[in-house]
Parts: C-alpha cells; structure tokens; sequence
C-alpha cells in the first residue's frame, strides 16, 4: 500500500503542472523601428529644399490617424518604461507624493547617496515622459557638463586599448568612462547650441578608445537635433568616412524627412553596432546603450524620443497611485511594432519644434493607462491535450518554445505575494537534507564501518560543489524556473527512489547484499542533493527579479527570508526522525517519505504563481576569447571574471569556505562530546536539536534584523560571535552539558546569520548573483572534508597520547574550527571595505604591457 501511494505522488509531481501564459519579450527592435518610419527604402543622395525651418529642433508631424497614435503611444511608452524601474524607490526615497515633483526633488537632492546616478538615468526617463520643465533641463544639463568633464580623465585612459581587455582588468576606470558618456547621451538628448562644444570636445578626448563610436554618435545626432547641418557636415568631413554607417543613417533620414542637408557619405566596412558595449551600457539606460548603435533605426527611435511629449506620446497620463508592483521581467526589449500603412499617410516632414511656453495639441486618440513598473505582454492560448511525456518536458521548460504574440492593451496580474509564497516554499524544500540527522542509523542498519559511514554526508555536500556551476550553467541554457522545476524533479525523484527502491519507507529492512544496498541508497541521496543544488541556486535570483524597483535594503531582507525558509527546512529535517518513532510508531527510514508532498506542494506553487523564466545577466563577450590559448580562456572565464567585476568576492568567499568547515566540525564535536556528558540517548537528541537546528532557524530570522542594525560590517560581527561561542564552549567541553549547548548554540547563531547575510548581499548586483551564488554554494565542499581532517587530527593527538580522547576531540573540533572563525571575520571585515565604491574616485593610471617587475610591486600594493 505504500508504494501505491508512493506511485501516487510521483503522478502528482509530475503531472500536476498548471498551464501558465508564457510571458512573450518583443524583439527585432530595428525591424519595427525601420517599418514604423521608414517603409521602404530611399535613394541616398543629397537633397536641399528651400523650405524654412525652425532651428529649434525636428519632430514627426502629428496628423496621424488615430489607430496609428494608439499604437505609437503604446509601443514608445512601452520603449521608455524600459528604464523607469528606479522611479517608485527614488520616489520613496525622496518622500515625494507623485512623479510631476520627482525632478525637482532630484535636483534639490544632493545630500542623497544615489544623486548623481538619478541625474543620469531617472531624470531622464521623467524628461521623456514630460515631467521636467525647460529650466530644470538646463539645471540638468550644468550638471552633466561637470560631471562630464571631471570623467575625461578616465576616457583618456581608455586610449589604444580594446573594451574586453578593459572589462576584464579595468572595471573601475571602464565605470566611470561609461557614467560619463551617460552624461553625454543626457546632454544631447536635452542639451542646447551651447552644449555641442562639449559633446565635440568628448568626442576628441574619446578618439582611439571603445568609446569613440559612441561619442561621435551622440555628437552627430545632436548636431541633427539641434538642426545644426553645417557641423554636422563639417563633422561628417572631418572623420573622413571612418564612420561611415552613422553618416549613411543620418543621410537617410535627411532624405526620407526632406530636410536641407547634404552629407559626403562615404561607403565603408565597419559595423554600426557594438553589441558588447551596448549590453554594458544597457545598465545605465536605453539613451546611453543607443549610443552604441549607429544604424539608421537607430538613429529614427533617437530623434523621435526628442520629439515633444504631446506629440509622441498625445494622451499620456501619470500613473495612477497604487500599491508597488515587482516588476514581471528583468528586462524588457525596446520595441516598436511596425505600422500597416502606407507612407502618404505618415505625412512624415520638418516641422517646428514648440519653444518653452509653446503648447502643441492634437486630435485625442485613445489611450493606454500605463501602470508602474514593466509591461509584460502575454498571449493565452487554450489548453491543448498533450501527452505525460510532453507534460514532463514542458513542466521542465524544454518543450517546443512558442512564437512571440502581438502585443495587448493590459499587462498580466499577478499575485506578487504568492509568488514569493512559492519561492519561499521551495527555500523550505531545498533544506530538507533528510540524511544527515539519521546518520548514524545508516551504521547500525547496514553494519558499516566509520569510514563507510562518512560516505553519507560526502553524498550529502559533495553535490554542492560539483553541481553549484552547473546549476548556473543550466540556468543560461533553459533559464532559472526551469532549472528550479528540474530540481525540483530530482529531489522527488530521489526521495522516491529511496521509498521504492530502497525500502526507506518506515519498516526498514536490509537486504541480503547490505553494501549494494546502501549504495543505491547512497545515489538516491545524491540525485536529491544534486536537485536541492539547483533549487538553491534559482530562489535568490528569482526573488530579486520579481522585487525589481525596490531598495536594496528589502532585496536584501526578501533574500534572507530564503534562507530562513530553507532553515524551516533543515529544522523540519532533525523532527522527521522523532515524528516517524516517536509520533507514527514506525522507524528512521521513513523520513524519506515524509517530504515529498512537500516536494510536489512546491513544484504546484512554483508552476501557478505565473513566475517569468528569465536568464542570468551574461557578462558582454569577448572578441579576443576565441583567438586567446587555453590559459588565456581559462583566465577569462566567467568565474574567474567575477573576481575583477565584483569588488570583495575574494575575501568573502575565503571566509565562507572555511565557515562551512567550522559550522560542521562544531556540530560533530558537540555530538561525539555528547555521550561522555550525558547518558540519556533521548537528551542527547534533545540537546543536538537545542545546539544546531533551533540556531540554525533562529540565525536565519536575525539576519534581516542586522543589516538594519549593523549597515557595515554585519557579516564580520556575526561571525565573531560565532568564533567567541567557540571559544567559550573549550570551558565547559567535558564538564557542563548545559554550559556547552549554550555556547555552541551561540556560535551557531552566530555562523547561521553570518551565512544568511552572505546570500543577502548578493543581491546588490543581479548581473553577478547567479555566479557568486554558484560560488557559495560550492563552497559546501568543505563541509565534506573539513571535519575528516579535523577528525584525524584529533586521532593523532589521541594516539601520540599528548591529549585523551575528549581533550583531543575539544581541541580539534572546537577550538581550531574557533581559531578559524576569527580568520574569517576579518575576511568578511575586508570584504565589506573592498565593496565599499565611492561615487568619484580618481582612475589609476594604466599601465601597458607592466614589466615583471611592475606586477611584483602592484601585488604588494595592493
């Protein structure tokens, strides 16, 4: 009867997916952009009219039809909003009632840390919906020219080098190269006359480095802006067809809006976009990685963001107030569908641009109320009759993908709180490490020696290691839902298998071949760890994708609650044995049984609460890698990457290392010390369920607490107090039971927080999570070996007779793992400070080709 109901569940696992409407991301940005505006294509030749215009700038003529404008509104709204993720924390930040009096609380916001990134980014989204006035445009714009100024010094550091060799060993100067071309982007979307001065100087200074492209495409586009035709042709002569698709564009568009200009194009080879720095720039808004992208679509999206707002965008409204919403993606592709008409229609020319006072109206057109946060646009089909095996590779996400459907006037609702349920519930299955509280019932039950029974908990935490990369790996290929529905998967798989393969059901009995036995039991461990890896490493990233747009304190705090849910986990773990012998009347192998319902309650949340399977960041490539040797690879490996992009991951995965290997030899010195200190078998579990699994929970509840109480250095002094528990059990090691739970529950507590806030902290940078995670989690290899050489250690001082067998087990087990503990507090201690990155800090100097000697001071500099 109970491997029918095993059967049973299984079933349910695997069958029990709900259809839920794939979340579709537009794309062929250039294709729409090129069908909206374009419709074909046109001679480039120079044409001069003699028509005025007025110099204060170009637009698109708004005598549309009013299907075109709705679908205009709808498609460049959703463009915009790309980048306006920042606006609701700004906005809390700044304590402001509506985004109409966001500006000027930015402008007026110097005092705030994350000032001069709002300038370059949230302004501008505000500028292009229509909520900042001329005069705050031209405040704006001193402020970019001295910021852009005081970035030069960093762009002529750029010069003869390539963007790879940059991203890969000057992250610092490439950061702070890239704000100031943010600042550029800014000035020559908002920018006046006055401003192309600076634009062309940027340009100069930029000459011979990877931000050359782009400098003199926002210098170009300005010129075209601000009707400036004669420097922009004398631009066009100076750089002498060296670029030559940005002035093949610009001409295209001068034709195609009969405009009086007249450029020397010059046919030339090379490429219009660099798809590597546009990806880099990406993270500083869609109007600096446009910079990056010289191509006459390009150039058409540029020019009609600058048109006015009642013209683009007719019967645009603000938000209505209401609650914050994750945001659905992390990213959404900027897009314009294309338009169904015919060019006559368009009515496309150069008309004037509104002076300040001026107000521009058109005919209203039905609107689109745009809501905070992403716009997601899904398609729902009915549900087709599929066959088991379809079921199961759709519900692991590698089922046939479905085509991108046509875009819809109202965004998906989701239930944001039953999301983060569902994740949270999945922390909580991933630590049911069901093994490790049994572990010495493995040794009666199969008769194994000691060193086969520490095959149990190499079963365990070995997976960690190996699994952790490609957990990250599989994630890039079929995004991070599926790899957590495939986790998922083998963690019920590996359950079941123990239940119907093995007979851990309640009544163990062990067969004939006990080693053979054990061994299959050993790989249904493994297949359950290996899933619990991939669970781990999916959650985090997942809960800060869907918080997109909130502060880092409560990405940091949600984070932490995975962890407390997973301690939930391992707790409910350590109370399966004395629920199967001491509730069911049954024996230890049935804690095998008892999660998999958890497991398939999971799987059901996971797969209803209509979360988007989206991918890591992928770091830009690198167009050097295929030509480099294999040490050359190996060096620009995306993990060996992260250590130069991510400042303290050195330090703060040293420390973690070495803390899974203390938390571990803590635990298994309390349990060996424990029969010398009391008789009692059902104490002694008592007394290990009070040492590990209450701080364990309790540890993972307080973390969200200290990043409030402790900004900085929180890691360090959690630590610390685990290394003082340490330290203080080596009293009460062989006399006082009582004195050595408490301490050791301290130093639990301690190591329990420390780990929790390690988790928590990744979730500052999204494009770097998945990989530190990765990192982390395999950092659990020491839990592995760590106490195996504690553990000979102590057999050593045993058998040299220099300590008895509680004195050498103390030492080794508590008081070395505390020595370590210290260690590591001053690893998270210089984490901390490494991470720390002020605003403006002054670029070193870099140095080509450093000789031998060179690299030997540098080390010792740093």
């Amino acid at each position: 009867m109970k491997k029918v109901i095993s059967f049973v569940l299984v079933f349910a696992l695997l069958a029990g997916q709900l259809t839920p409407a794939q979340a579709q991301v537009l794309k062929n940005t250039a294709k729409g952009v090129s069908a909206a505006v374009t419709l074909g294509k046109a001679p480039l030749r120079p044409v001069k009219l003699p028509t005025t215009i007025n110099t204060n700038g170009l637009h698109l003529a708004p005598n549309f039809s009013p299907a075109i404008y709705t679908q205009l509104e709808r498609n460049i709204s959703r463009a915009v909003l790309k980048q306006n993720t920042g606006l609701q924390q700004v906005r809390q930040a700044l304590d402001l009632p509506d985004f109409k009096s966001l500006a000027e609380g930015i402008l007026k916001a110097k005092h705030l840390p994350g000032h001069h990134n709002w300038l370059r980014t949230e302004y501008v989204t505000l500028a292009l919906h229509g909520y900042t006035t001329a005069e705050q445009n031209i405040q704006a714009s001193s402020y970019w020219k001295q910021d852009l100024t005081a970035k030069l010094p960093a762009v002529e550091l750029l010069k003869d080098l390539s963007f790879s060799h940059v991203f890969q060993n000057h992250p610092d100067v490439l950061a702070q190269a890239a704000e100031g071309l943010t600042d550029a982007s800014a000035l020559a979307l908002f920018g006046t006359r006055e401003d192309l001065s600076v634009l062309e100087d940027f340009y100069h200074k930029a000459i011979g480095t990877p931000l050359a492209l782009s400098a003199a495409t926002n210098y170009a586009r300005a010129c075209l802006r601000l009707a400036e035709y004669d420097r922009l042709t004398a631009f066009s002569r100076e750089t002498k067809g060296k670029y030559a698709a940005l002035f093949q564009g610009i001409a295209q568009y001068a034709v195609l809006h009969k405009l009086p200009l007249s450029l020397p194009v010059t046919p030339g080879k090379e490429p219009f976009l660099n798809e590597a720095l546009r990806s880099y720039l990406s993270t500083y808004g869609e109007h600096s990685a446009l910079s990056a992208d010289s191509s006459h679509s390009a150039t058409v999206l540029w020019m009609n963001l600058t048109a006015p707002v009642s013209v683009r965008l007719p019967s645009f409204t603000a938000p209505a107030k209401q609650a914050s919403k994750p945001a659905v993606l992390s990213e959404l592709t900027l897009t314009l569908d294309p338009l169904k008409t015919s060019p006559e229609q368009l009515n496309t020319g150069a008309v004037s641009h509104p002076t300040a006072g001026t107000e521009t109206t058109v005919e209203a057109a039905p609107s689109v109320r745009l809501p905070e946060g992403d716009i997601a646009p899904v398609l729902d089909t009915p549900a087709q009759k599929t066959s088991l095996v379809q079921k199961v590779r759709n519900w692991l996400g590698l089922g046939k993908k479905k085509q991108a459907a046509p875009a819809i006037e109202e965004p998906v609702k989701v239930n944001s709180a039953l999301q983060r349920a569902s994740l949270y519930l999945a922390s909580a299955v991933m630590g049911l490490e069901v093994a490790t509280p049994v572990i010495s019932n493995f040794g009666t039950s199969f008769g194994l020696s000691l060193e086969d029974n520490i095959l149990v908990a190499v079963a365990t935490y070995f997976p960690y290691s190996v699994g952790a990369f490609f957990a990250n790996y599989l994630k890039q290929k079929i995004g991070r839902k599926a790899a957590l529905n495939l986790g998922l998967g083998l963690m019920g798989l590996g359950f079941l298998g123990g239940v119907t393969l093995c007979g851990l059901d309640g009544s163990f009995v062990a067969e004939a071949n006990a080693m053979l036995h054990f061994y299959k039991t050993l790989a249904c461990i493994t297949i359950a760890s290996v899933g619990g890896v991939l669970v781990h490493n999916s959650v985090g990233p997942m809960i800060t994708e869907i918080s997109k747009g909130e502060s880092d304190l409560v990405l940091q705090k949600r984070n932490s609650y995975t962890e407390l849910a997973r301690a939930a986990g391992m707790a409910a773990s350590f109370a399966f044995p004395f629920v199967s012998t001491a509730v069911l009347g049954l024996d230890w192998s049935l804690t095998f049984a008892l999660p998999i319902p958890l497991v398939a309650a999971a799987a059901i949340g996971i797969n209803s609460g209509r979360l988007p399977n989206t991918k890591p960041v992928k770091a830009p490539s690198l167009a050097e890698k295929t030509k480099a040797s294999l040490w050359e690879k190996t060096k620009n490996s995306e993990y060996l990457r992260l250590f130069k992009e991510e400042k303290g991951v050195a330090p703060l995965l040293t420390g973690l290392l070495i803390m899974n290997a203390v938390e571990v030899s803590f635990n298994s010195g309390f349990l060996l010390l424990l029969p010398s200190l009391t008789q009692n078998p059902s104490m002694q579990y008592l007394f290990g369920i009070a040492q590990f699994a209450v701080p364990f929970l309790l540890g993972r509840y307080l973390a969200g607490h200290f990043l409030k109480w402790f900004p900085k250095n929180n890691m360090a002094i959690a630590t610390a107090l685990g290394a003082l528990g340490g330290f203080a059990s080596l009293t009460a090691a062989q006399s006082n039971v009582y004195l050595l739970t408490a301490s050791l529950f301290a130093a639990e507590l301690g190591i329990s927080t420390a780990f929790t806030l390690a988790f928590s902290r990744t979730a500052k940078n999204p494009k770097t999570q998945d990989r530190i995670i990765s990192l982390i989690v395999a950092s659990a290899i020491s839990c592995a070996f760590g106490p195996m050489l504690l553990t000979d250690l102590a057999q050593r001082f045993i058998d040299a007779g220099l300590l008895s067998t509680q004195g050498a087990t103390a030492a080794a087990l508590l008081g070395i793992p505390a020595a370590l503990a210290s260690i590591s507090a001053l690893l998270f201690k210089r984490a901390d400070k490494a991470a720390q990155n002020p605003l403006h800090v002054q670029p070193q100097p870099i140095e080509k080709n450093p000789t031998l000697w060179q690299k030997v001071r540098n080390f010792f500099k740093k």
